[in-house]
């Protein structure tokens, strides 16, 4: 063999040697690594030399330019790929990998699957461990001569194999779908962009169509305490409440078209005091506390409300309908009245402080029925309404209930008749923060009533 044999043949000896010795596929190796003319040629001449190496006993390869030439002019044996086949029958296709790939999207992503054509119906994905014996080599070469040693190390090597297997079915109608969408990506692409300039600036129609506002504030509970470390909510007091309430009243107004807006209903009550008494009691005699004195809350509640009232009546008609609760049904008698004695003679303040417990607005072809909610079932009301106002219910097309009490909103509809439970401005106290009723998202809301069309918004304040 000539001089400076390159490892490169050498070790390929050595491979062969190695798999005739243990009576493995000769052949296949050489097949799967090198070009089948190629391959049967080593395959020859390895044979030549291996004979003639057992006969003389020699370790290495005799002089043998032709396998020299062979080897050293091919290139290094690729390593074997992942193993992946496909058959296709109609809308059905399997996709199989096997050893590297352990995934379904890595096995999707190599293949390319169109995924707006296909879908997956299934996948399956094994595992095995293949071992091998690690072998340490401390070889030289010198003119064709091998000298050193291989030693088994006594550890093996272990490789992870993988199977996956993906079941495909084609979707129903997507090739036509790909096709549509290509045919107007082409339409497009000729026609180019339009001439926005062109088009025309959408004219909206002028209506001298009247509105109503209603401000539903509910629950305010002026003299509730809270406290934040306690509760762990916010902090609640009159300080707190009188800010919020001024700040829903006129932040719900801001949101409304009011150059249409010819009259405001504002409601007011709703457990819009905490005590009832000066023994800091509910109407039913509850003891709940308060921050303050039953006296002062009750002028500060006084103030509150006129001052309102006299800044929304200046340039329209504001209509104050007083819900008494289940907090303060005589407070919200008296605070009424002391309303209706403060309004009396004003052109554009009317005040409704019957003492029934529900009361009823109309505007247009719109019915609003209005109660605290602590009494009646919710889903009697549309009845009570139709009984207790007959004639408007025959008259109008929209009807709504509005209440309070529960701190949440909520919203049923019975047979035409929407009955809705407002959010509350006030914050959570230390009892209801122990029994776990915590949570419900603070606010008020504000409705716009059209004269003619009923109920076309709704606003929202949140705390």
């Amino acid at each position: 063999m000539p001089k400076n044999t390159s490892p490169k043949t050498v070790a390929l000896y050595e491979k062969l040697a190695k798999l005739r010795k243990h009576k493995r596929g000769v052949g296949a190796y050489l097949r799967e690594h090198f070009e089948h003319d190629k391959a049967h040629t080593i395959l020859k001449k390895f044979n030549e030399i291996y004979s003639t190496s057992e006969a003389t006993g020699r370790q290495a390869p005799v002089d043998c330019p032709d396998l020299l030439e062979i080897v050293e002019t091919s290139p290094d044996p690729e390593p074997v790929g992942e193993e992946i086949s496909l058959k296709v029958e109609g809308d059905q296709a399997v996709l199989v990998a096997k050893k590297t790939i352990r995934t379904e999207a890595e096995l999707l992503a190599e293949c390319k699957v169109d995924l707006t054509i296909w879908q997956v119906a299934s996948c399956e994905v094994g595992k095995w461990d293949v071992g091998r014996k690690a072998i340490e080599k401390d070889m030289t070469y010198s003119h064709g001569v091998s000298d050193g040693h291989v030693r088994d190390t006594g550890k093996v090597n272990v490789e992870q194999l993988f199977r996956v297997v993906i079941k495909l079915k084609k979707r129903q109608g997507a090739e036509a779908a790909k096709e549509i969408v290509e045919f107007y990506r082409e339409e497009l692409a000729k026609a180019g962009s339009p001439d926005w300039s062109s088009v025309p600036a959408a004219e909206f129609p002028k209506t001298d169509e009247k509105y109503c506002l209603e401000l539903a504030i509910p629950d305010v509970h002026l003299g509730k305490m809270c406290w934040a470390l306690e509760t762990g909510g916010s902090n609640y007091d009159s300080k707190e409440a009188i800010r919020l309430f001024k700040d829903a009243a006129y932040g719900l107004i801001s949101k409304a078209p009011v150059a249409s807006v010819e009259k405001i209903l504002f409601v007011v009550g709703n457990d819009f005091m905490h005590v009832d008494n000066s023994q800091d009691q509910t109407s039913a005699g509850t003891y709940v506390g308060n921050d303050s004195r039953w006296t002062k809350l009750f002028m500060k509640g006084c103030s509150l409300l006129t001052g309102i009232v006299e800044n929304l009546a200046q340039d329209r008609e504001v209509v104050v309908v007083v819900v008494q609760g289940n907090h303060d049904f005589q407070s919200m008698f008296y605070l009424g009245e002391y309303l209706r004695a403060y309004f009396r003679g004003h052109a554009n303040v009317t005040i409704d402080n019957s003492p029934t417990s529900r009361k009823y607005f109309r505007y247009g072809t719109t019915l609003i029925g209005l109660t605290h909610g602590d009494n009646e079932v919710s889903k009697n009301l549309p009845l009570i309404m139709a009984t207790e106002r007959s004639v408007d219910w025959s008259e109008v097309s929209c009807r709504e209930w509005h209440c309070g009490h529960l701190h949440k909103e909520s919203m049923n509809e019975f047979h035409g008749v929407k009955v809705r439970v407002l959010p509350a401005l006030s914050g959570t106290d230390a009892w209801h923060a122990k029994k776990g009723y915590v949570g419900n998202v603070r606010g008020a809301m504000g409705f716009l009533y059209s004269h003619s069309k009923g109920l076309e918004a709704s606003y929202y304040y949140n705390v």
